[in-house]
């Protein structure tokens, strides 16, 4: 619990509204509610560093053995990290280490939405409703308000050549899906009696 101490000695708790009030005025079980959110959450971020330390460093001698392994062909390694697996010798274990593009999403996939929106209005008397559906369902949002990405490549998988206003959108639609970065994730696998690989969660 976040308090602080006035000239005159009186202890102060802030509170969630960022107001302080007397510590003696705090109900008891408010404090207990305190001391154990403010001890979970310190261990989970304790153990998130931790976590974070330990992908860095696997990848890393992921990375290594990689280069070890080039060596024996006198090939020597650049450019981007990852798209590959290890394995153990028995089979029972992997790793691996993909490397994904991160997209970022600008003003012209809000303007292609409008002109795919548009086709689909003309469109809409005997459409298919399977399109009409992927489309509306293309542009909603997560809770967090980002748009899916794989939605919105879905729709450039239709083969729609003979009108002009689709054929600007998924121009729009391209051109507004820029890549920004990539991002390495790290997997580790190991095998069930059913001889599946069963990813060991890590958070």
């Amino acid at each position: 619990m976040k308090t602080i101490k006035t000239p005159d000695g009186i202890e102060l708790a802030k509170n969630a509204s960022g107001a302080y009030v007397p510590i003696d005025n705090v109900m008891e079980i408010d404090k207990l509610r305190d001391e154990l959110v403010t001890g979970l959450v310190g261990v989970a971020e304790d153990l998130a560093k931790k976590l974070t330390l330990f992908k860095d460093y696997a990848a890393n001698e992921a990375e290594s053995f990689r280069e070890v392994s080039a060596q024996d062909h006198g090939i020597r390694l650049g450019g981007r990290k990852g798209g590959y697996s290890l394995m153990s010798y028995d089979g029972e274990l992997k790793l691996v280490l993909d490397n994904a593009t991160i997209i970022a999403i600008n003003e012209k996939v809000s303007v292609a939405r409008e002109a795919i929106l548009s086709c689909v209005r003309r469109w809409s008397e005997g459409a298919n409703s399977h399109l009409v559906e992927l489309v509306s369902r293309a542009f909603e949002t997560d809770r967090q308000g980002h748009l899916s990405v794989g939605r919105l490549l879905a729709l450039r998988s239709y083969k729609i050549e003979d009108d002009p206003e689709w054929v600007a959108a998924m121009e729009a639609l391209s051109e507004g899906m820029v890549a920004s970065g990539s991002k390495t994730y790290l997997r580790f696998y190991k095998r069930d009696e059913a001889g599946e690989y069963k990813q060991i969660a890590l958070g």
